[in-house]
């Protein structure tokens, strides 16, 4: 292998574990993003379930419209997991998949 040949390669190597960091760090935050938006619907699902014990002690509202609530909150709740999960799944295979691409470009260099 030439001197040129070593720098090119080198510099493909650098250059893809450039893009390998920078995809990991967006789909770290991301995952945060995420994260953040789970845990603020679990938070105003927690307040959800304490109105409605306060309500069943002091019927501040009625029963009916809060177990109208409950179900609308827990649907939503469900929701969100689901859509928090696919996203999660998603960046997991879109990392498997850039990383398979530079692998199969490193072997492809590496046979020339």
């Amino acid at each position: 292998m030439s001197l040129k040949q070593s720098v090119k390669s080198k510099e493909f190597t650098l250059l893809d574990s450039a893009v390998i960091n920078l995809i990991v760090e967006k789909t770290k935050l991301n995952k945060e993003k995420y994260s953040l938006i789970l845990s603020k619907t679990v938070i105003v699902y927690s307040l959800l379930i304490l109105m409605a014990v306060y309500t069943s002690v002091q019927e501040v509202i009625s029963p009916k419209v809060m177990v109208v609530a409950l179900i609308t909150g827990t649907l939503l709740l469900f929701v969100v997991y689901l859509y928090v999960i696919e996203h999660f799944n998603k960046m997991d295979q879109d990392i498997d998949e850039v990383v398979s691409l530079l692998q199969t470009k490193a072997l492809m260099n590496h046979r020339k």
